[in-house]
């Protein structure tokens, strides 16, 4: 009799354990599902409000059991005009937090990605850029109060990439264009904190500007007190013609396209 009392009495508190694991994870679950829409929702309330342009994203991720958090379709309206195109445009943004930031006292990035990203700058006859006002808004907005300088800002970020990144420069005043088309960047770590000072950071870079092939590579401690580096820069066939109306503009000289791949290293 006692042991079938006992059992009983088991038999509920599992019950009992099987509902409240259930609800947790039903409560659990429905924040991570309503998590990206308000992320979304306030992220283009704040950058909007911030940046007085229209800032809108496609959608958000949240990763359920990390800090990993996908901000897709992210665009910046351009300056006011007939159908102007996005100032900012991004594909996919991909941050990847730490729960070492909560020790560290500082912002620790596992991963930073971006995925195409577009830029696109105006400067009108004039001489005005187009995100002139970008800059007197935020010139506007009130700065939170700055606390006593301590040195660099600490903080410590892995794998940054960009992919596929573009930059469209129309410049009016000269009549030129300029365009730099598939940017690739890799930065494997950046750090300020003291224990990650001597670590090397080994940048690459690539991109297609105007036409032009550029590649460099680079190993460096930006944030060591000696700021060695060594870069290497090589540019295949470099053409000097887009930049004539700025040359002539200081000196008068004929600019054409260049030849060869010349390669530069420094310390």
């Amino acid at each position: 009799m006692a042991q079938t009392k006992q059992a009983g009495r088991g038999a509920a508190l599992g019950r009992k354990l099987t509902v409240a694991a259930a609800a947790v994870l039903v409560v659990w679950g429905g924040l991570w599902l309503a998590l990206p829409g308000v992320i979304a929702q306030q992220l283009q309330a704040q950058a909007t409000e911030a940046l007085g342009r229209a800032v809108t994203v496609r959608s958000v991720e949240v990763a359920p059991w990390s800090l990993a958090l996908t901000v897709n379709g992210l665009e910046v309206a351009g300056a006011a005009g007939p159908a102007p195109a996005p100032a900012l445009s991004v594909e996919r943004v991909y941050i990847n937090a730490s729960l070492s930031s909560l020790w560290r006292w500082a912002p620790v990035l596992d991963a930073l990605e971006l995925d195409q990203p577009v830029v696109r700058v105006r400067q009108d006859a004039q001489g005005q850029w187009d995100f002139a006002d970008v800059l007197a808004k935020l010139q506007r907005n009130p700065e939170p109060p700055q606390p006593q300088a301590q040195g660099l800002a600490r903080l410590a970020l892995y794998n940054i990439q960009v992919r596929d990144g573009r930059v469209e420069l129309d410049d009016q005043l000269v009549g030129v264009q300029h365009k730099i088309e598939a940017l690739q960047l890799q930065l494997p770590f950046i750090s300020t904190l003291p224990s990650q000072r001597e670590v090397k950071v080994q940048p690459q870079l690539s991109m297609r500007l105007n036409g032009s092939e550029i590649a460099s590579q680079a190993v460096a401690t930006p944030f060591d007190a000696a700021h060695t580096t060594q870069a290497k820069l090589v540019i295949q066939q470099f053409d000097l013609a887009p930049y004539a109306p700025i040359c002539q503009r200081v000196c008068p000289c004929a600019c054409s396209k260049g030849g060869g791949s010349p390669g530069t290293d420094s310390v």
